[in-house]
C-alpha cells in the first residue's frame, strides 16, 4: 500500500481580503511615519543632541527642529511677549511629535498617547485621523509667529508645510501635498498641546510621471536562405 502523509491539525482560519488589506493599509501608515523620523533624525547632521528615544514613536527631542521645521522672521514683532528659546523649542517638540503620535495610533490602533499633545477641536480631528487610518506626516515646516500671550500659555503661528497621508488602497501611492495652516496651542500641566486649528490652503503636488515604457521593434522575420529574388550572379545559378 502506497504510504500516505498523516494529516494535519486545521489552524485558525486566516484573515480574509477585508484583513488583509487593514494590516497592509496599517503597515503603510507605519512606513510614512519612519519616514518622516528618517528625514528628520538621519539627515547629515540631522540627529538631535541629547535626550532619549520616544518608546512608542521612534522620535527623538524634536525641539531644534529635527531638520524638518524652521522657523521663520514675522515681519514685525508679534508680541506681546517675546518667545524665548527655551519656549519655542518646547512648542516645536509638540507641534511635531503632535503628528507621529496621530500616525503611531492610526498603525496600532493605540490613541492614549493624543491627549497629552492635542486639546479641544485638535484632538478630535487626531482622533478621528487615527481612527481612520490615514494619518499625515509633514516635513519642510515653516512657521511663523503670530501671537504670543502675555502670561505665556497661548502661541499662535502659521505652518506652511508639505505632508502625505496614505490612501485607502494600500497598493496606491500616498497623497502629498503642500498646505497653509493657521495653529493655535496652549500650555497646561508643562505641556503645550495643539488646541486648534485652521486650513488656509491646500494643493496637492502633481503625481510623479509614469516610467517610460521601452520603444517597441518590429518582430524580425526569419532569415531566407537559398535563391534570393533580387537579379543576383546567384539568383541566375539558381534558375532551372
Amino acid at each position: 500500500m502506497p504510504r500516505t502523509a498523516p494529516e494535519r491539525p486545521a489552524g485558525p482560519a486566516g484573515p480574509g481580503r477585508a484583513g488583509t488589506r487593514g494590516v497592509r493599509a496599517a503597515l503603510l501608515a507605519c512606513a510614512v511615519l519612519f519616514t518622516g523620523v528618517f528625514l528628520g533624525s538621519c539627515a547629515p547632521g540631522g540627529s538631535p543632541d541629547g535626550g532619549g528615544v520616544d518608546a512608542a514613536t521612534g522620535a527623538g527631542p524634536l525641539g531644534d527642529g529635527a531638520r524638518l521645521l524652521v522657523w521663520q522672521a514675522p515681519e514685525r514683532e508679534p508680541g506681546p511677549r517675546v518667545l524665548t528659546t527655551a519656549e519655542r523649542e518646547a512648542v516645536t517638540d509638540a507641534y511635531l511629535r503632535g503628528p507621529r503620535e496621530t500616525a503611531f495610533a492610526a498603525g496600532t490602533g493605540q490613541p492614549g498617547g493624543l491627549r497629552d499633545l492635542f486639546q479641544g477641536a485638535a484632538l478630535l480631528d487626531a482622533q478621528a485621523a487615527a481612527l481612520g487610518g490615514a494619518a499625515p506626516v509633514g516635513w519642510a515646516h515653516a512657521p511663523t509667529l503670530r501671537f504670543y500671550a502675555p502670561d505665556g500659555a497661548t502661541v499662535s503661528f502659521t505652518d506652511r508645510f508639505t505632508y502625505a497621508t496614505p490612501r485607502p488602497d494600500p497598493d496606491a501611492a500616498p497623497r502629498v501635498a503642500r498646505r497653509e495652516l493657521d495653529v493655535v496651542m496652549e500650555l497646561g500641566d508643562g505641556n503645550w498641546r495643539v488646541h486648534h486649528w485652521r486650513v488656509l490652503r491646500d494643493e496637492p503636488l502633481p503625481a510623479a510621471p509614469p516610467p517610460l515604457s521601452p520603444p517597441r521593434t518590429a518582430p524580425r522575420g526569419p532569415r531566407r536562405t537559398g535563391c534570393s529574388a533580387r537579379p543576383t550572379r546567384r539568383a541566375a545559378a539558381c534558375r532551372p
